[in-house]
């Protein structure tokens, strides 16, 4: 598995005898922890629940806070059908239909329950905002972990470059944007883990252990996560294992990452027990995919507009910054209806949502174009995450339009999610790029070999940055957008001038940790665990003023915001129905009959 130059990019700069035995996870587990303090320490719930006080009887005048198009649905969906799910279970019951929302519903399909989700169990030990906040840990810190495991088995050994791939994985901005949603998060953060369980099969003869791994973390994102995160996830499994069956050199990973020759097991055994750990995987979440699938067909979400990804979900002209997104890596832009526009989205749009951090692109990019660690890892990540890229920026062009037209249906694909691949690549390639830095730092070789690229880099930063905010046409001042870019270039040079030679892999690490958690902190507000829900002695004074037949109306119209949606399912009420994350078409067509008028998707 060695490429060129491996050997000398991942050897490690200190003995590893000293210190910590692994000090990468060490610094994993205190970022999770860190990024998830108020949660796992407060016990505030890491999730978007404030827009309660946008609902009647609770509507406070004059209305502050933002407007409900700016987020909201961990509190309209996620979270509520979370909750549900979990009173069936603690009323000894299995989660199997929900009589509450669209006029009943199996409750294994609504992917925003999960109610097999092995980690649902927390909440019977843990009060809300603490179970959440381990729910997410244990995630984070196994995205983390999984890619560790992975760059070691191809032959990477420097600590810092270890940690500061597990960092980039866990905190990458796919991850930390859908994180109050959980599913995005529990379907993909086993990814790393089960390639690393098929790099081992596919190198090593008798790979049972790593075979059920593989199988285990396959299960455990069917059961939680949804289809488009299932999908992808046995995709690049597909798409790995046959990359790893082309041919490739039968040099292995060491204990410590020094490659070692080894035999491979035959192509039959490999192709046996992958598809065999495979297939253990897909059966273990063959229940809420089945329902998942069934349930989605009944969805008024599959008859939303045509181009609805496209045409809104996706700004390819700012993919050429990556880095640049108002609200995500800059500023918010002040004046919103500047923006709507030209973009066609408010600034929380998902613009930025495939980017890998500023820092951590810098080091993709020193990776790929200094040729750092093994040439087949390059090609592959780097060739997929380009190819996702191109994907996209193909998106709203003549090319597009000639694509739909021979496939019709391709508008209904959110090839948004897809994303996720960037930053998976992003974490791997940073993590070589980290090695290479620190051994140009360790060397004592002249500073222009990395300065020039640095200053490379931020020309193009700022490039980037000034284009994008001639297209945005935003009125914040241009110091302001440029500060992010400029501020770690600048930070960069410092380590390497500055910094003793022993602490500037790490310093590295805390740059890229402290740069991917300011947008954690600017994207996930944290909130009262009372403000999750009314409390139910509310919704029963509301019945007993209101009574029928006002008080089903009342209820029905969730989408008129006279109630906050999926109260029905939180407090049981056989009375009413609520709102659902897949609200089925025959109810739609019922409650668009009995008010005459068409509802919004």
């Amino acid at each position: 598995m060695k490429g060129k130059g491996s050997k000398a990019e991942g050897g490690s700069v200190s003995n590893p005898r000293s210190g910590p035995k692994r000090p990468e996870l060490l610094v994993l587990a205190a970022v999770v922890v860190g990024a998830l303090f108020p949660a796992l320490i407060l016990g505030l719930i890491p999730a978007q629940t404030y827009l309660i006080d946008q609902y009647a009887p609770w509507l406070s005048f004059p209305f502050k806070g933002h407007p409900v198009t700016a987020g909201g649905d961990s509190f309209f969906a996620y979270l509520p059908d979370r909750l549900a799910a979990l009173h069936e279970w603690t009323q000894g019951k299995l989660p199997l239909w929900d009589p509450y929302i669209s006029a009943g519903v199996p409750f294994l399909g609504i992917q925003t329950a999960n109610p097999l989700d092995p980690l649902i169990a927390l909440h019977f030990f843990l009060p809300l905002g603490y179970a959440l906040g381990v729910n997410y840990g244990l995630l984070l810190f196994m995205a983390g972990f999984g890619l560790v495991l992975l760059l070691r088995e191809q032959g990477l050994t420097n600590r810092p470059a270890l940690a500061m791939g597990a960092v980039c994985m866990a905190l990458n901005p796919y991850f930390i944007y859908w994180l109050e949603l959980r599913v995005f998060l529990a379907g993909l953060a086993m990814l790393p883990l089960a390639l690393w369980a098929l790099e081992r099969i596919h190198n090593r003869v008798g790979a049972r252990r790593e075979a059920g791994v593989l199988g285990l973390c396959l299960g455990y994102a069917a059961l939680g996560g949804n289809l488009q995160t299932l999908a992808l996830f046995v995709g690049v499994l597909m798409l790995r294992f046959l990359w790893l069956n082309l041919g490739r050199s039968t040099t292995v990973a060491g204990a410590e990452g020094d490659t070692e020759t080894a035999s491979r097991p035959g192509p039959g055994s490999r192709v046996g027990v992958s598809l065999f750990a495979i297939t253990i995987g897909l059966a273990i979440g063959v229940l809420p995919t089945i329902a998942s699938f069934e349930l989605l067909q009944e969805s008024t979400r599959l008859g939303s507009k045509s181009a609805y990804y496209t045409d809104n979900n996706f700004l390819s002209w700012r993919a050429m910054g990556l880095w640049f997104s108002p609200g995500m890596f800059g500023w918010p832009a002040n004046k919103v209806d500047e923006v709507l526009p030209i973009l066609n989205r408010s600034v929380f749009s998902s613009s930025g949502w495939g980017a890998v951090g500023i820092l951590p692109l810098g080091l993709v990019g020193l990776a790929l174009f200094r040729r750092v660690g093994p040439w087949p890892e390059r090609l592959f990540w780097g060739g997929l995450s380009g190819f996702v890229l191109l994907a996209l920026f193909a998106m709203e062009t003549p090319l597009y339009g000639f694509l739909t037209d021979l496939w019709p249906g391709l508008n209904s694909i959110d090839l948004l999610r897809v994303l996720f691949l960037v930053n998976l690549g992003g974490a791997i390639l940073a993590a070589w790029g980290t090695a290479h830095l620190v051994r140009e730092w360790d060397k004592k070789v002249r500073t222009r070999t990395w300065v020039i690229p640095l200053a490379v880099y931020l020309g193009l930063g700022v490039t980037a940055v000034v284009l994008a905010r001639a297209e945005v046409g935003t009125a914040n001042p241009l110091f302001r957008d440029l500060a992010p870019v400029g501020i770690v270039c600048v930070a960069v040079l410092l380590i390497g001038l500055l910094m003793p030679r022993s602490f500037r892999g790490w310093s590295l690490v805390v740059l890229a940790a402290l740069s991917l958690g300011r947008i954690h902190v600017a994207l996930n507000s944290f909130s009262d665990p009372d403000t999750a829900y009314p409390h139910r002695p509310v919704v029963e004074d509301l019945r007993a003023r209101l009574g029928p037949p006002d008080y089903f109306r009342f209820m029905t119209l969730s989408t008129e915001r006279a109630f906050p949606s999926n109260t029905a399912s939180v407090f049981q009420l056989s009375d009413v129905r609520g709102y659902s994350s897949s609200p089925t078409a025959r109810y739609r067509d019922l409650i668009e009959w009995t008010e005459g008028r068409e509802l919004k998707n």
